[in-house]
């Protein structure tokens, strides 16, 4: 099982509701569900009409973010491999 924001593997066991912030069939890895928990708690000094849109807003963010250190992982990970091979080639 994936967490639904950053992706990682996740135990069965150890994974959390991500409600307001996703649906409640998806789940959490305990990092994230961090997110979810603050969001939670300011949400509470919200007008509640717009807390399903602050949700959306919020979880765009999360996820975008994630995918940024996705890709930058990836990309320093690649430029890590072509270090050692040029090194390799000397």
């Amino acid at each position: 099982m994936k967490c639904s924001f950053c992706e990682i593997e996740m135990e069965e066991y150890n994974h959390n509701n991500p409600e307001p912030l996703l649906e409640s069939s998806q789940r959490v890895c305990s990092d994230c569900n961090c997110l979810v928990t603050a969001f939670r708690l300011l949400s509470r000094q919200q007008n509640q009409e717009i807390v399903p849109e602050l949700a959306k807003f919020v979880s765009s963010v999360i996820q975008l973010s994630n995918s940024f250190k996705r890709t930058n992982f990836a990309l320093s990970s690649r430029a890590q491999t072509f270090v050692n091979y040029s090194e390799d080639s000397e």
